[in-house]
């Protein structure tokens, strides 16, 4: 999934040298299971943290199936949107406030990259 202009991280291992796809968010990763911890802690809910490609923290008791309410909030960094906060509640719909928080938290997690 490397892209002309992507970055990339170089690792050197015995005889090899391995290319591996840049991820600002994995930098944080110990931050993002903290935080989604924290607020699943608060909205029982279901919360995800992805960068680009893939899930990086996740909390709450997920099932095999997503099926039911969710909320996306964007994770941006200078304009562009490098991962992303997700809550899903299999069962009750996510109320305003609860939206509100995954707004939150995504932005609390862009301010990790502020210049």
């Amino acid at each position: 999934r490397i892209k002309n202009g992507d970055s990339l991280e170089i690792f050197l291992e015995s005889d090899n040298i391995i290319l591996k796809k840049y991820s600002q968010l994995e930098t944080i990763e110990n931050v993002s299971v903290d935080y989604v911890e924290a607020f699943n802690s608060i909205i029982k809910h279901n919360i995800i943290v992805t960068d680009r490609d893939k899930v990086i923290a996740v909390s709450g008791p997920l099932k095999k199936k997503y099926l039911g309410y969710y909320s996306f909030s964007s994770i941006v960094d200078n304009g562009d949107a490098i991962g992303s906060v997700i809550i899903i509640s299999t069962d009750t719909p996510i109320t305003d406030v609860e939206d509100k928080m995954g707004i939150i938290l995504s932005r609390l997690l862009s301010t990790q990259f502020a210049d």
